[in-house]
Order: C-alpha cells, then structure tokens, then sequence
C-alpha cells in the first residue's frame, strides 16, 4: 500500500507536469517507454523554465536519454 507521503508525491507531479504541457496519458506513456522519473521531472522543469525555447537548453538527461530510448548510440565526448 502507497504511503501518503508517495501518494502526494506523485499527485505533485502530475500536477506540475500537466502545467507543463503533459496530460497524464502522455507521462504514463513515458515512463512506461522507459523514461526514468528523474528524466521526467528534469524535462518538466525544463518546460516550465523561461528559456525552454532554445535547444541549447536541453537537459543533459533528457538528451541522453532519448538517444537510448531511440536505439541509436551517440558519442558526446
């Protein structure tokens, strides 16, 4: 059984991420693509942030990320 403490957790996430654009479905669908909740939280703050516009920008997690979800290996070094 969750806690409470789990329970308001992720109802603030939810939350914040609905602000930032994301219905419940679309970060279900993430994490269930195998997004970590980490990747999650950074890419909503990174949508809720003033210069979200920029890919300049994009968090270095998310950037990773989504280059494994896609199958391919990039080298950043």
């Amino acid at each position: 059984m969750a806690s409470l403490l789990q329970v308001n957790a992720i109802r603030k996430l939810a939350i914040a991420g609905e602000q930032a654009g994301f219905s419940l479905d679309q970060m279900i669908q993430l994490l269930n693509s195998g997004m970590s909740v980490v990747t999650l939280l950074d890419l909503i703050a990174w949508r809720l942030g003033p210069s979200h516009s920029s890919f300049e920008s994009v968090p270095i997690g998310l950037a990773a990320q989504s280059a494994t979800l896609g199958g391919s290996r990039n080298n950043y070094s």
